[in-house]
């Protein structure tokens, strides 16, 4: 297998009673690809792995515990399955932080079987679409989920697969969406210049956006991101729309600011990992509107 993965290090999250299948199998496709990986649990030692769920197997050394973890050393995570794994892990305060930090920054998550239990627990389903074991899929619908029945889904960085029958697909995507990823770059965004006079005076910031950051900039929440809309001599920039949902907010946020989307000059994004680099895409290709990519270092 190429090097697709070279230079990137990935987490993998796993408790007592891990499949162990789904723990080898995607470690060494990552690996293979040129990955660097880490074991993290709940605790430091080690865990036991096992088969269908019953059937102890092997254990596997704990490179971290996750509470010792920063989301910012790694560019992916994968969350195997096994039913009291991820029972374990969505009790523990430290694991669903990680998690919840792991999705603000933006980084692609593979999960697989009932792993999506954990994302359950640290309420990172709702609006998203994915797949699972199928006994859990009505906690996943509960929790604002949208459940599908298919060997591999991608939402927005998130590959899911039903169980260990999946893992030839699943390995193969969550290869490819990590590779997709750049995190970790050198390079720096082109400066913004400091918006000027707002082009329509006395125009207070609309509900959607709460309030301005500052004269002319406006803040957009946007599923786990922050995103701005720079008013600037009469035309806007957008700054750092990171996932693909943003591009409808976008369009959402436009009319209530009174203007419209020919107001918009250029993207400018200051993370060039996948989420960003789609939606730059979609700006330049779709719309014709500049886009400036780059990282902060």
């Amino acid at each position: 297998m190429a090097d697709e993965l070279k230079g990137k290090k990935i987490a993998i999250l796993a408790a007592e009673g891990v499949e162990q299948v789904e723990l080898e199998k995607p470690r060494q496709a990552v690996e293979d690809a040129g990955a660097e990986t880490e074991l993290l649990s709940l605790e430091a030692g080690e865990i036991q792995a096992v088969e269908h769920d019953i059937h102890p197997t092997e254990t596997f050394r704990v490179d971290k515990a996750v509470s010792d973890a920063s989301v910012d050393d790694y560019d992916g995570l994968i969350l195997p399955g096994g039913a009291v794994n991820p029972d374990n892990l969505r009790q523990d305060e430290d694991a669903i932080s990680f998690l919840q930090d792991f999705f603000k920054a933006g980084k692609p998550v593979g999960v697989i079987c009932h792993g999506p239990w954990s994302l359950v627990e640290a309420d990172l389903v709702k609006g998203r679409t994915l797949t699972s074991y199928p006994s859990i899929r009505t906690d996943i619908r509960n929790a604002g989920g949208n459940v599908v029945d298919e060997e591999v889904v991608v939402d927005q960085g998130l590959v899911s697969s039903r169980s260990p029958d999946d893992l030839p697909a699943f390995c193969a995507k969550i290869v490819e969406e990590f590779a997709r990823a750049s995190t970790r770059c050198t390079t720096r965004a082109r400066p913004l210049r400091r918006p000027g006079p707002r082009s329509a005076a006395g125009r207070g910031p609309p509900d959607l956006l709460g309030a301005s950051v500052a004269e002319g900039v406006h803040r957009v929440e946007d599923a786990y991101t922050n995103w701005y809309l720079l008013e600037e001599d009469g035309s806007l920039t957008v700054v750092d729309a990171a996932v693909p949902s943003s591009w409808e907010s976008l369009l959402d946020a436009l009319p209530r600011l009174g203007r419209r989307l020919d107001d918009i000059e250029a993207v400018v994004l200051t993370h060039a990992h996948f989420d960003h680099l789609g939606f730059a895409e979609r700006a330049r290709a779709g719309e014709g509107r500049r886009a400036v990519v780059g990282c902060t270092s």
